[in-house]
């Protein structure tokens, strides 16, 4: 009976540790896809900043103001992006680690 008991008991962890964790795996890859996005947009940031940067150098009186705004924002988005990148990453490991210990 005893025995039968620690079995059933056994079960139902084992049960509630494989819930537990298809629930980390689906939110691993739910960050995964968020990380590639944000790494999607650092990339066309990038791109921007590329682009605005050579503008600016085509006519400087006129488009310096203008430019410097534009690129001023672009930065701010990009060290945003970079940012959630980096805590994004760090969830990651977290949840690499939570997988490590429900194995």
């Amino acid at each position: 009976q005893n025995v039968e008991q620690q079995l059933r008991r056994t079960r139902r962890d084992i049960k509630t540790l494989k819930r537990e964790n298809a629930k980390v795996l689906e939110e691993k890859n739910y960050l995964k896809e968020r990380l590639n996005e944000v790494e999607s947009v650092r990339g066309e940031l990038e791109e921007t900043l590329d682009r605005l940067q050579s503008d600016q150098a085509g006519s400087v009186e006129k488009v310096a103001a203008e430019g410097k705004q534009k690129v001023d924002i672009c930065v701010k988005k990009l060290n945003d992006a970079l940012e959630e990148l980096v805590e994004l990453n760090h969830q990651i490991d977290l949840k690499d680690r939570e997988i490590g210990e429900l194995n």
